[in-house]
């Protein structure tokens, strides 16, 4: 997973897979799993077994944007 900006300087979470399960193997870009401004995700299972996706969001860059950077967990289907 990573973040970037879009050229509307909005935040947003993408993946990205290893083709071999490997980190030098080719990397295969599977677009924005978050758009709303937000990023630096983390994928993690509860002790029940249900996946989630934690992030910041919005993204707050100073402290004069009077926004405040939050933790968000939302599900996170496996893929198929």
């Amino acid at each position: 997973m990573w973040s970037t900006r879009t050229s509307d300087a909005k935040y947003v979470q993408l993946v990205a897979r290893s083709s071999d399960g490997t980190v030098t193997g080719e990397w295969i870009q599977e677009g924005a799993i978050f758009t709303a401004d937000g990023g630096h995700g983390m994928i993690f299972n509860d002790y029940g077994g249900n996946r989630y996706l934690v992030l910041h969001s919005p993204d707050a860059r100073t402290a004069f944007t009077k926004k405040y950077e939050r933790p968000l967990i939302i599900p996170y289907p496996e893929k198929g």
